[in-house]
């Protein structure tokens, strides 16, 4: 791999917004090279072979990861830095929900398990990932940062509106029907998270919380896809371009919000 590329790494790559991400990143510059993760070798291997075969002009590799492992986390990190000696940006994106669809309108008794799950991969295993990987992530910013594009290092939390508080208490907000109580309150954590990285990393690189806005995902269950494109989910596009717009520089001034895909619209925390 050549030492100017800009490495960028993915996690929950196999499907989603992760999956065409990545094709975006890497399409964006030959300059760019995507590694995409997946607790899944079986799912990552095949959603890399689906994306080279559309020949992107930067390149993709993949990577199998278990956020919710510390063991499989260090390995990981352990890897990338074999492989490329630093990590350029981080976009912390794999998530799971509690286990209810779009359209459930009683709200479900949680359990303790059912948080914890949730828990250890929306926060947990982001805050413990960019943990493991900070000391590559900084070896970008004193080589310069942003390996050929020459920016300073970037983390990108994929957070929701569902996790603003502020947007919780208006209760004639278009999203309120939904419930997923202990999905809103895992992505209210990532966005202290955020914060607090700001703060201890902001001295060398940018860190975001980024709402990628209702898409279509499997992420609340394959039953939902069809449920998800009759309620007029965006197919994806507009999300990839946020994150695009993020890795550009162009919502630097949004550092301090919970970036929407909508450059005209930012929440509270």
């Amino acid at each position: 791999m050549a030492v100017d590329k800009k490495i960028i790494l993915i996690t929950g790559a196999n499907s989603g917004i992760g999956y065409r991400a990545s094709f975006a990143i890497a399409n964006a510059s030959p300059s760019n090279h995507v590694v995409m993760t997946a607790r899944s070798a079986a799912k990552g291997t095949a959603a890399l072979a689906e994306l080279q075969a559309r020949n992107p002009a930067g390149t993709l590799s993949f990577l199998e990861l278990d956020v919710t492992s510390d063991a499989s986390i260090a390995a990981a990190a352990e890897r990338v830095e074999a492989d490329f000696g630093k990590l350029d940006v981080l976009i912390n994106n794999a998530g799971v929900t509690e286990s209810i669809r779009l359209a459930d309108k009683e709200r479900a008794r949680l359990t303790r398990d059912e948080f914890l799950r949730v828990f250890d991969t929306n926060v947990f295993g982001s805050y413990l990932l960019t943990q493991a990987l900070e000391p590559l992530l900084r070896k970008a910013s004193s080589s310069g940062g942003g390996g050929a594009g020459g920016r300073r290092p970037i983390i990108l939390n994929v957070s929701s509106g569902l996790g603003s508080v502020d947007m919780r208490t208006k209760h004639d907000h278009m999203w309120t029907q939904f419930l997923f109580d202990c999905y809103r309150m895992s992505k209210s954590a990532l966005n202290m998270m955020t914060v607090g990285f700001q703060w201890h990393f902001r001295e060398w690189a940018n860190v975001f919380a980024f709402d990628p806005g209702f898409t279509m995902s499997n992420l609340t269950g394959p039953e939902d896809v069809e449920t998800r494109r009759a309620m007029g989910a965006d197919s994806g596009e507009m999300a990839t371009a946020g994150i695009l717009d993020i890795l550009d520089g162009k919502r630097d001034k949004d550092i301090k919000l919970l970036v929407s895909n909508d450059e005209n619209k930012v929440y509270a925390w």
